[in-house]
């Protein structure tokens, strides 16, 4: 008996299954690529310093991907129910819309982001010496990885298409043919000098992310949306109010979570200096890989739950809520574990006498279950659609990090107060979304029922 009911489990969701170990599949070797960048890139780069500053320079300028005003998010939701019900001109509205908009937000903010550029002093934003890198070159690579971030920009939306399809292994491989291709490059070409070193890797950055995104765009307009492909002559104020209109939710969410997790390494930058910031990946790369391996499940899941929630399969998605619970709990316990035996993997993957602080190590943990369990909570809320408490308890917790760190600072005279901080705000969210799926989706459930 428990047998059919596993077997008729699988049957039924068989498509989200396959769709989840293909995930893990490609997933698992993008993190697997990723571990071999770090030693990869310290190599790379024979003063650490520039290292620190190319880490922070990726991790502000990845801020402009979040500028899309959720379009991409928003496109992903409002794909699922159309797909489902195979209403093509609905899909091609909805897809051309979605490039109009963001064809012309992309217009505006590469104007904006390029004066910017010309005439900030970027030496002392980072807090580099210009000995370490020239400001003409530091403003050159800036400018190079920011137009690479805006022709992203457009074809990232090509992801939100194949996660509305359910093809999330698809979209995974992507990024990892772009892992791939920047790990290539920084394992075996180097001038030796490392001005010419940086301006090259932001090209070759440029080229390994958006060629892939391109290919993969020309591919499913040519084949499986063939009909469907944007024009402009479909696009619909209609369609793209409704994108923008829940869109805006998850911009709102987006960009809290990008200033709380993303002004990390350059709040180490100014507050202890860029060679921390290299300590502060070994660290985030290693134990926020719980992070990472738990977004193999979530992603998939999200449309799956778009789709159960517009055939009211409200108990099928609390099911999943208890699973995920559950799968939170497990996850932690082998980041714990793995903490343990840290120093082991840390002697076989850098192999430079980096020496594990296990409180550091600790915190990191915190920080990732903290995230993992509100990543649970938000792939149920995004699913059904309900925003307003993660727009609220994150927009709360951005308001409060810099405060925080800085009053923290006085205290803690280690980087690490930063992780302690983020793991800090992001508390409240997860148990206050839970409290909301008991009283909204139980009552659902309910009610179906005429309890």
């Amino acid at each position: 008996m428990q047998i059919d009911k596993i077997k008729g489990l699988y049957l039924k969701n068989t498509e989200l299954i396959h769709n989840i170990i293909g995930t893990f599949l490609v997933k698992g070797s993008s993190l697997f690529i990723s571990l071999l960048t770090i030693p990869a890139y310290m190599k790379y780069f024979s003063d650490q310093k520039v290292l620190g500053v190319w880490f922070t320079i990726l991790s502000i300028l990845q801020w402009v991907l979040m500028f899309d005003l959720g379009v991409g998010n928003g496109l992903r939701n409002k794909l699922v129910p159309a797909i489902v019900n195979k209403d093509k001109e609905e899909i091609k509205k909805y897809i051309s819309s979605s490039y109009i908009i963001i064809g012309v937000i992309s217009f505006f903010v590469l104007i904006t982001g390029t004066i910017l550029i010309l005439i900030f002093n970027w030496n002392n934003l980072l807090n580099v010496s210009t000995l370490v890198v020239p400001s003409n070159v530091l403003k050159t690579v800036i400018l190079i990885v920011f137009i690479g971030i805006i022709l992203q920009f457009i074809l990232n939306l090509i992801l939100s298409i194949l996660y509305a399809m359910q093809k999330t292994a698809l979209s995974n491989m992507i990024l990892l043919i772009s892992s791939l291709l920047i790990l290539a490059y920084v394992s075996f070409f180097k001038t030796g000098d490392t001005q010419t070193d940086l301006i090259l890797l932001a090209i070759i950055n440029i080229i390994s992310i958006n060629i892939p995104l391109l290919i993969a765009t020309i591919a499913i307009f040519s084949t499986k949306l063939k009909e469907e492909k944007p024009s402009i002559k479909y696009y619909d104020k209609n369609f793209a109010y409704s994108i923008l209109k829940l869109g805006g939710n998850f911009f709102g969410i987006q960009l809290a979570l990008l200033f709380i997790n993303s002004t990390n390494e350059l709040l180490i930058m100014r507050l202890y200096g860029p060679i921390f910031v290299v300590d502060y990946q070994i660290y985030y790369k290693l134990f926020y890989l719980a992070v990472t391996l738990f977004s193999l499940i979530t992603n998939p899941l999200w449309s799956a739950i778009t789709k159960a929630y517009a055939d009211r399969s409200h108990d099928w998605i609390i099911n999943v809520n208890k699973i995920l619970k559950i799968i939170v709990l497990i996850i932690t316990i082998g980041n714990l574990f793995l903490l343990i035996i840290s120093q082991n993997i840390i002697n076989l993957w850098i192999n430079n006498n980096f020496k594990i602080n296990y409180i550091y190590g600790f915190f990191f943990v915190l920080y990732a279950s903290i995230t993992i369990y509100n990543t649970a909570s938000s792939c149920i809320a995004n699913g059904i659609g309900q925003l307003k408490c993660q727009v609220i308890c994150n927009a709360l917790a951005a308001v409060i990090k810099i405060p925080a760190v800085i009053l923290a600072s006085y205290f803690i005279k280690s980087w690490i107060c930063i992780i302690i901080i983020n793991a800090l705000i992001l508390l409240p969210y997860g148990f206050i979304q839970q409290k909301f799926f008991k009283k909204y989706l139980v009552y659902t459930v309910d009610k179906k029922e005429g309890i």
